[in-house]
């Protein structure tokens, strides 16, 4: 017998309905056991799945508790940017006295070394031309408070120097994402007040803190 006509005879035989029904009953039991693996196969995916957002979620709020504890570090820290860098591997640059001096002559301030209690640059020495910024850490959030109310004396400069908050890495960048918008129009302004970031769709409209990237794309989907 060829495999044409064996082929035949098979498909003849699996065609009578007593055959059919033998192979169904045989098949039955054993699809239902392959359904019920399936079944709960898509169960833990499911349970999975859940646990996953629900670790999701504690991360996240873990992130801002740490987050949180970190911008509190810095609340009486501003950062300054655009005093020009004169340090060299043999200059020495005094900067918590220069840091005084620029804010009692450009803020019109009269502060002294007490109301200091460290600044640095952030990079090294020899950037040239290129300002290195400035992380000043003041003896109370008076101060502070005191230098950010004066800033806006820096706009008669004749070139550009900025006194912000000094952010955390997280806040930092959904400060500059929030700007960005500003700059094409989708937001109208946005600012942070102690370590906090706020934005207004308008400019008669309700400030809006912003805490994560989701609140400030919802807000501008607006």
């Amino acid at each position: 017998m060829d495999e044409h006509h064996f082929a035949q005879l098979l498909v003849a035989a699996l065609a009578k309905p007593a055959v059919c029904q033998g192979f169904q009953s045989v098949m039955r039991p054993l699809i239902a056991g392959l359904e019920e693996k399936l079944d709960n196969s898509i169960n833990r995916v499911d349970n999975l799945e859940i646990a996953m957002d629900e670790t999701n979620t504690k991360v996240t709020v873990m992130d801002q508790k740490l987050d949180d504890l970190e911008q509190y570090s810095r609340k009486d820290n501003i950062r300054i940017v655009g005093i020009a860098d004169n340090r060299t591997p043999d200059n020495y640059e005094n900067t918590p006295k220069k840091v005084v001096s620029f804010f009692n002559e450009a803020l019109q301030l009269n502060l002294t070394q007490y109301d200091i209690n460290n600044a640095h640059r952030l990079g090294p020495k020899g950037k040239g031309k290129f300002s290195s910024d400035i992380i000043v850490k003041l003896s109370s959030n008076i101060v502070k408070q005191d230098i950010m109310r004066n800033r806006k004396k820096l706009k008669h400069l004749d070139h550009r120097i900025y006194i912000n908050e000094d952010l955390t890495q997280l806040r930092a960048s959904l400060y500059k994402k929030a700007r960005e918008q500003v700059k094409h129009k989708h937001l109208y302004t946005a600012w942070t007040r102690d370590g906090n970031i706020f934005v207004k769709l308008h400019d008669n409209s309700k400030a809006t803190k912003i805490t994560k990237e989701k609140d400030l794309a919802d807000l501008t989907r607006l």
